[in-house]
């Protein structure tokens, strides 16, 4: 039996501690909303919304700029659990981005779609926080792993920003509490993505709890 144990990052908060990511470029590029205030049309208390959505809207924007420039060399990428192996002997303890399998299993794991449906209908506990997938019957080398979640929204639209696999990497595949001779442990790139969907009755902010 492989075990794959949390490391030792300790950020809980999007954007700290994580030295690199691996971002779905294409979810922040796309425009969902409009930075700025208009103006004219806004009076009264439909002034300072307007404002403080732009103020939101830059925020985002702000973050998925921060993360595009810390991204400076491209990493190795495995998809597979004989891609792992292979790198834990080989890859001199180098991080690595997980593939494009890897995403797409973890967005059909039944705890993230748990999750994402309750944000996305206003039944969430939680707006940011964190949560355990479990991807052994599907990626057997990445197991359980880790997905942070935040949270912000403006009055007519939400954005969830996922970092999921963070504080996880492959080591000690035995389970023995030592690393198999010859092998080095690594770290994974933690995978980072956004789901925009309707305001469901969320307070107005960053970061909402």
């Amino acid at each position: 039996m492989i075990q794959f144990s949390k490391n030792d990052y300790t950020n809980r908060s999007f954007g700290e501690g994580v030295s690199s990511v691996s971002v779905d470029t294409q979810s922040f590029l796309t425009p969902n909303i409009a930075v700025g205030v208009p103006e004219t049309g806004f009076s009264g208390g439909e002034f300072w919304d307007g404002a403080r959505n732009g103020l939101i809207s830059a925020s985002l924007n702000h973050v998925a700029h921060g993360i595009r420039q810390r991204i400076e060399q491209k990493r190795k990428v495995i998809d597979s659990t004989k891609e792992a192996i292979k790198h834990y002997f080989e890859g001199n303890g180098e991080e690595v981005e997980l593939g494009l399998k890897t995403q797409k299993a973890l967005k059909k794991d039944p705890d993230y779609l748990r999750v994402l449906k309750r944000l996305q209908t206003g039944m969430a506990n939680s707006r940011s926080n964190t949560f355990d997938v479990d991807l052994t019957n599907r990626i057997f080398h990445v197991g359980e792993s880790n997905v942070d979640y935040s949270t912000s929204c403006t009055t007519g639209e939400c954005t969830t920003v996922f970092e999921a696999f963070v504080r996880d990497g492959f080591r000690d595949p035995l389970n023995l509490g030592i690393e198999v001779y010859k092998g080095t442990p690594y770290n994974y790139v933690p995978y980072v993505f956004k789901v925009n969907y309707p305001n469901p009755g969320y307070e107005i902010g960053i970061n909402i709890k």
